[in-house]
């Protein structure tokens, strides 16, 4: 199994035993690249691929964000 992320490096992955083990570090790379996008202002979305070794995909993980500030009450 292998993983890619479509933001930060598309054509790059990680190769992993099981397919478990590429899920789990999808979820885990998913809210870390959404930490570090967030703290620069971005709240777009992320998508990770898991693909078996025939490059056919086998799961996404997708993460999204969104900020909503809301005015506090009056005193």
């Amino acid at each position: 199994m292998s993983m890619t992320e479509d933001r930060v490096h598309p054509d790059e992955g990680s190769e992993f035993d099981s397919l478990d083990a590429a899920v789990q570090s999808a979820l885990t790379s998913a809210g870390e690249i959404s930490r570090s996008l967030l703290g620069k202002g971005d709240t777009g979305g992320i998508v990770n691929k898991v693909k078996n070794e025939h490059t056919q995909q086998v799961c996404t993980v997708a993460a999204s964000m969104r900020i909503d500030c809301h005015a506090a009450p009056p005193r």
